[in-house]
C-alpha cells in the first residue's frame, strides 16, 4: 500500500514529522517496506512538445522526433511512435550521438522512467497546459515522501490513506485525526436505468449492497493538477477527471469504485452469475471468456462489467463522455478472488476486495465521488 508525507497530512489536525510517521507504522504492525523521494529519482526530465515526428529513413521501426523544450529545439530518436505534432511530452536530454547514422540529442520518458508502472514502456503524454522547458518536479512540485507499506491480508482496513493515518494516530493522544466530513448531494431517484438485481446475486454471498448514483451533462477533461499529482505520487498514470477521481477514491477511503459512460449502457443492468462461455472485451485491451458462476453486471448488449475485477472497454469513459453511472457496492472477496485467479487478472480493485473492504465506507466514498465529480467536472 502506497501513500505519501502530505495525503497523511491531510488527515491529521495538527503536524506530525516523517520519523513519527515512520516509528508509529512500524509499531503498529505496519511495517514500511521502502520509503522515496520522487523529487530525487526522477528529477531532469524536461516537458518537451512534438514538432514533427517523421520515420528513420533506413530503420522502419525508428521515429524522429523534433521537440521544442522552451530555450531550444532537440531532435530524438525512439522506437516508441505514440506521440503525435503537439503533443506534450517528457525528455530526458542526453548527447548519446548517432542512431542507425542519425544524431540523436536525449530519450523520450516512459511510465516505467517516470515511476508509475514499472513494465509500462508507452511514453508519458501530458496535458495540454503542461508549461513546455519545465522540469517534471517543478510541474507538479514532487516534493513529497512516499512510504510504501508491508499489509498483511488481514488488514484491509489499512489499505487507504484514511485508515492508515486513522490507525495511526491511535497511537498519538496528542494529534487528532481529521474525520471525512462529506455533504450530501441530494438528487431525484431515476426511473432509467433500472436497476435489476437478480435474486441468486443479491444477497448476503455475493452482493450485500449496492449503490448507483446518475450524473448527467458532465465535461471530461485532464484531471486538475492537483489529483494529477496524488496519482503520480503512488504510481497510477492519470487518465481522465472522470476515472482520476474514482482511483483517487480507491487508494483515498480504500472503496473500488467503478464509472460506466451511460450513454453506452442499456436502460436495464443487472447484477447476476455469468454462464459460460460468455465473454468481455475488458479494460485492460483483451477479451475474457468467463465460466459459470462469477459475478456480473450486464445490459441487453452484454456484460459491461466483472464488479471486484475490471470494467469492459464497450462501456468505459473518454474525454467524450456526457453522462455516467457511478456504482460503489460490497461483493463477496472470496468470490472475487476466484474470478481473478481464474481469469488471471490482478487489479487494485480484486486486491482491496480480496482483503475485505469495509462497507460502511459505501455510502461515504460514493458521496465523496459525487462532490468531485460535480466540481471537476
Amino acid at each position: 500500500m502506497k501513500t505519501t508525507s502530505s495525503w497523511i497530512q491531510d488527515y491529521s489536525r495538527s503536524h506530525i514529522t516523517l520519523e513519527s510517521v515512520e516509528k508509529t507504522f512500524n509499531k503498529i504492525g505496519l511495517p514500511i517496506e521502502k520509503t522515496e523521494n520522487l523529487k530525487k529519482t526522477i528529477s531532469n526530465l524536461i516537458i518537451g512538445r512534438v514538432l514533427k515526428k517523421s520515420y528513420h529513413p533506413s530503420v522502419k521501426y525508428l521515429n524522429i522526433y523534433i521537440i521544442d523544450i522552451g530555450n531550444t529545439y532537440i531532435q530524438i530518436i525512439s522506437k516508441y511512435g505514440q506521440a503525435s505534432v503537439n503533443d506534450k511530452i517528457l525528455v530526458e536530454v542526453n548527447n548519446i550521438g548517432k542512431i542507425s547514422g542519425i544524431y540523436n540529442e536525449g530519450k523520450l520518458c516512459s511510465n516505467k522512467r517516470l515511476k508509475i508502472n514499472n513494465t509500462d514502456e508507452n511514453i508519458v503524454i501530458l496535458p495540454g497546459s503542461a508549461p513546455v522547458g519545465k522540469d517534471i518536479t517543478q510541474y507538479i512540485k514532487l516534493d513529497d515522501v512516499i512510504f510504501d507499506l508491508e499489509v498483511t491480508p488481514n488488514r484491509g482496513d489499512a489499505l487507504s490513506t484514511h485508515g492508515l493515518t486513522r490507525d495511526m494516530l491511535a497511537c498519538h493522544s496528542h494529534i487528532k485525526f481529521k474525520k471525512v466530513n462529506i455533504k450530501p448531494i441530494m438528487g431525484e431517484q431515476l426511473k432509467s436505468p433500472s436497476i435489476k438485481i437478480h435474486s441468486n446475486v443479491y444477497n448476503k454471498k455475493y452482493c450485500s449492497y449496492f449503490l448507483g448514483r446518475v450524473i448527467r451533462n458532465v465535461q471530461n477533461s485532464e484531471s486538475p493538477l492537483w489529483l494529477q499529482k496524488r496519482l503520480i505520487s503512488v504510481k497510477i498514470r492519470p487518465i481522465s477527471t472522470i476515472v482520476d477521481i474514482i482511483n483517487y477514491i480507491s487508494y483515498d477511503m480504500g472503496q473500488p469504485m467503478h464509472v460506466f459512460d451511460l450513454d453506452k449502457i442499456g436502460d436495464e443492468i443487472t447484477i447476476r452469475l455469468s454462464k459460460k462461455g460468455e465473454l468481455i472485451e475488458a479494460l485492460d485491451n483483451k477479451r475474457y471468456n468467463l465460466g459459470p458462476d462469477m459475478i456480473v453486471i450486464s445490459d441487453s448488449i452484454g456484460i459491461q462489467s466483472i464488479p471486484g475485477v475490471i470494467g469492459s472497454e464497450k462501456s468505459k469513459c473518454t474525454l467524450n463522455t456526457q453522462n455516467i453511472f457511478l456504482e460503489s457496492a460490497f461483493f463477496n472477496n472470496s468470490q472475487i478472488s476466484k474470478t481473478g485467479r481464474t481469469l488471471k487478472i490482478n487489479t487494485d480493485s480484486r486486491y482491496r476486495f480480496e482483503r475485505n473492504v469495509d462497507q460502511k465506507n459505501d455510502s461515504p466514498c460514493n458521496g465523496k465521488s459525487v462532490c468531485h465529480d460535480t466540481q471537476y467536472v
